[in-house]
């Protein structure tokens, strides 16, 4: 029985698609190949490939976010920065082209990310929402979250490449680091 089509499905079976190579190797004819369908068939669903790149970006961005929310629950303050980190990482570590979906932005595959105008419930809110108790000045805040990101994901691209030895445990090494990167933080004097 042949699986019926949808927006739903072929989203989902283009995450899987990417997972084994790259986001920026997808093509139309490799999805529909896969899918055992024509090229055309997928501009019914979307208008081009960057709008299905997006599409499969934000599902793994949601597949996230979920494991975020779920492992945030019973902590605040630095030990949710500590999980945040480290779910992040696992996930990425997971999920080998999760790295490169994140940072797809939602308009455009060349523009940065504009932390301001990211999607309610999105990465960067989760971390704000975190940050906000602890760091209450919006401007301080907001450096905070790029210094975090910048540290996090410079930590991950690197342990992801081989760049440190194989023997460390990644996981404990950057939970170490979000340890350096929480002192920097400045104080709270609410």
């Amino acid at each position: 029985m042949k699986k019926t089509l949808s927006r739903d499905y072929i989203i989902t079976e283009t995450y899987h698609m990417a997972e084994q190579d790259s986001i920026q190797n997808l093509s139309l004819r490799g999805v529909a190949r896969h899918l055992g369908v024509q090229p055309q068939t997928l501009y019914h669903y979307f208008p081009s490939l960057d709008d299905l790149k997006i599409a499969v970006a934000d599902h793994g961005r949601q597949l996230v976010e979920h494991e975020l929310y779920t492992k945030l629950v019973p902590v605040s303050g630095k030990d949710a920065l500590k999980v945040f980190a480290t779910t992040l990482f696992s996930f990425a570590q997971k999920h080998s082209s999760f790295q490169e979906m994140l940072t797809t932005e939602h308009h455009g595959f060349r523009k940065p990310i504009n932390i301001d105008n990211a999607p309610t419930g999105a990465i960067v809110n989760i971390l704000r929402d975190i940050l906000t108790p602890m760091i209450p000045d919006e401007q301080a805040r907001d450096r905070m979250m790029r210094f975090f990101l910048s540290t996090l994901f410079g930590y991950a691209k690197l342990s992801f490449n081989g760049f440190f030895p194989s023997e460390i445990n990644a996981e404990e090494d950057l939970s170490q680091l979000i340890d350096v990167v929480t002192q920097a933080m400045p104080e709270n004097h609410d």
